[in-house]
């Protein structure tokens, strides 16, 4: 399937710039491709490598240092898909600079774990059945005050 999808962005590329190429001429599909290539190579440039060797930045933020990795690999890969020719590339590239989007994708994972965990298994019916838990509690009554 991955194979497939690899195979399948470059020919709907292709057919994208045949498609638009037609409707704006090759002077616009030209000009769109280097325009978008020197916004990624400027993200690149200034958000993305800054981001990552400024320490200082980072120990000033109140984020995670691991939010702010996050965040300037996305500006990366943002660069990268703005640099590399053709419409979808350049889509995902923009939508990689969207904060919404980054948010999405940073909880992707935890996302798969919780589907896989509790979407796709069968449910577990009385889970303690025959199993005694032992404890210790203290009765607390809130309304009487403290002595």
């Amino acid at each position: 399937m991955k194979k497939l999808l690899i195979l399948a962005i470059p020919i709907l590329e292709i057919l994208l710039f045949v498609k638009i190429g037609s409707l704006i001429g090759v002077f616009g599909t030209l000009s769109i491709i280097i325009i978008t290539a020197i916004i990624g190579i400027t993200i690149i440039r200034n958000y993305g490598v800054n981001s990552i060797f400024n320490p200082t930045d980072i120990l000033k933020s109140k984020n995670l240092p691991l939010n702010n990795l996050f965040r300037a690999l996305c500006y990366i890969l943002s660069g990268i898909f703005l640099i590399i020719p053709g419409y979808i590339t350049d889509l995902i590239g923009l939508l990689l600079l969207v904060p919404f989007i980054r948010n999405l994708i940073k909880f992707l994972p935890f996302m798969n774990i919780f589907v896989n965990k509790f979407v796709n298994e069968e449910p577990e019916v009385n889970v303690y059945k025959n199993q005694t838990i032992e404890g210790e509690f203290n009765e607390i009554n809130l309304n009487e005050k403290d002595k």
